[in-house]
């Protein structure tokens, strides 16, 4: 039983498989768990003011956005203090990869109205106002 992982592409997933069965099982069951869905938004979509009402988090490694709340991945192991479930939420990190992380993990905890901003802060100019 090979399950996927949380960050993990199909693609990832399907090659794992292929070598458990190159090294000699046949007999392998692929396992989806959760939902994986990523909601995003494109820095030409942000530029055109579709985040709009969105309040922007640092989701970077270090804080990067003067002005925006900094969430630490390792440390969401629960609702954050001080922004709600319901809140809409645009997370932004460098690249995105850890904002995606970060996106999994609010979700499990309830968040409804989380984005990415696809390409982080590397394509994106912007200050949290």
């Amino acid at each position: 039983l090979l399950k996927r992982g949380l960050s993990s592409t199909i693609e990832e997933w399907i090659m794992s498989a292929e070598y458990i069965m190159a090294e000699g099982n046949p007999n392998v069951i692929l396992c989806e768990r959760g939902i994986r869905t990523f909601e995003t938004f494109t820095p030409a979509e942000y530029a055109a003011g579709a985040a709009e009402g969105y309040r922007i988090v640092d989701a970077s490694l270090q804080p990067t956005i003067p002005g925006a709340p900094y969430v630490d991945l390792p440390k969401v192991t629960g609702p954050l203090e001080g922004i709600g479930p319901d809140e809409k939420i645009l997370l932004v990190c460098n690249k995105g990869k850890r904002a995606y992380l970060v996106q999994n993990r609010l979700k499990a905890f309830g968040y409804r109205n989380v984005k990415v901003l696809e390409g982080g802060n590397l394509f994106t100019d912007f200050s949290e106002e």
